[in-house]
């Protein structure tokens, strides 16, 4: 090619790119490298708590362990009152509670002796009666009494407040753990044989607990 043609076909090349909106340059130039990276999105957690729910076995209250996603008081009850025989897993163990009885509402009070938990329970807690239906509200108690800020409960059937059996005081409108106290299983005993380790230093944890401050 000569030097004509070759200027020629060299300024035909600059219109061409000049009309696709290419830019020359005078030098050459690195490339620009993409650094956009991809961040995954993380991942949640359960964020679940080992709660003590107290079941009956031989005629005595003992905790299960079981993880809940929180600690409110509805929460915990709620799973207690579920919770029937096959779901257990200690042999023996049963709940006093009747099949079908719901909590209604939960609501706390504090006061100089301690936060007082009001439980509204379903007529069909009704159906209890005799010395299961002191085991029923054992449970309950125990396992009430077990949350942070929570020293008495209060009961109430439908909205209606009702006074309920205990062996230390009778009946009573207002229950501590103490009230109930020679129900919870010695932790030495047949009773609390068979528990997860969890569960058995619960129960021991507990029962040092009341022997401390029970009068």
């Amino acid at each position: 090619m000569t030097g004509r043609r070759r200027a020629v076909a060299l300024a035909l090349l600059a219109v061409a790119v000049t009309a696709c909106g290419i830019e020359t340059d005078d030098a050459p130039r690195r490339l620009a490298v993409s650094t956009t990276t991809t961040v995954p999105r993380p991942t949640t957690t359960s964020g679940n708590t080992a709660t003590a729910l107290f079941v009956t076995r031989g005629g005595t209250v003992v905790p299960v362990t079981r993880e809940l996603p929180d600690q409110q008081a509805r929460t915990v009850l709620d799973a207690l009152v579920r919770l029937r025989p096959p779901d257990v897993g200690v042999r023996g163990a049963t709940n006093a509670i009747p099949t079908g009885t719901e909590v209604l509402g939960t609501t706390r009070a504090a006061d100089r002796t301690g936060g007082t938990l009001s439980v509204d329970l379903s007529s069909r807690f009704d159906r209890v009666v005799g010395p299961s239906r002191q085991l029923a509200v054992a449970q309950l108690v125990m396992t009430a009494t077990g949350l942070t800020g929570v020293g008495k409960v209060r009961f109430s059937i439908e909205g209606t407040p009702v006074t309920v059996p205990t062996p230390e005081k009778g009946d009573a409108a207002e229950v501590t753990a103490c009230d109930v106290r020679s129900l919870l299983a010695d932790p030495d005993s047949p009773d609390s044989a068979g528990l997860s380790a969890r569960s058995a230093a619960r129960l021991t944890e507990r029962s040092d607990a009341l022997e401390a401050t029970c009068r």
